[in-house]
């Protein structure tokens, strides 16, 4: 069995060290992860002895930054119809900003969409590709090219009202 040489640093502190001649740099640890795992010590290897009531004479802490599963979500309206007995109006419930009838998509969705075509020049066919294997979305290239023409012309219509303004 190796024995490690308490001079030298730990290998997990070698592999993390900068490489020759550059400084060492050091993501800060937050607070509060979303995760924690402890990692106990069972058995001594050495011999077999169970260790679990041993107190540690160290904890040893790192951080893996990691993005969470990305899959789409689907959210359905149901917006209910009624007729008044009393005068015969029909009534509907009113659905909340974002989920109007007549989107397809929601707000997170089309802004990332239009943010990919726009800023980073995704052409219609790789984008959808690119939220196809991200997301397992299937978005047609019409759609995509409707949700990028919305997001123009409510641009423009922004851009036209505070030229407006600054008059």
């Amino acid at each position: 069995m190796e024995r490690h040489d308490p001079a030298r640093p730990a290998p997990a502190e070698e592999e993390t060290r900068g490489a020759a001649g550059h400084a060492k740099a050091d993501r800060p640890l937050v607070a509060k992860p979303d995760t924690l795992i402890e990692a106990r010590v069972q058995t001594c290897v050495g011999c077999g002895a169970d260790l679990r009531a041993v107190t540690p004479t160290r904890v040893r802490r790192r951080q893996i930054t990691e993005v969470p599963e990305l899959k789409p979500v689907v959210i359905e309206t149901q917006q209910h119809e009624v007729c008044c007995p009393a005068c015969h109006t029909v009534q509907m419930g009113v659905l909340p900003p974002g989920l109007e009838a007549e989107r397809w998509f929601g707000p997170r969705l089309e802004a990332l969409v239009t943010y990919f075509h726009q800023v980073h020049h995704i052409g219609y066919a790789r984008l959808q590709t690119v939220l196809a294997d991200i997301f397992g979305l299937g978005l047609s290239t019409g759609a995509a090219v409707g949700i990028v023409d919305q997001a123009v012309a409510g641009s423009a219509r922004t851009a036209a009202a505070s030229a407006h303004a600054l008059r």
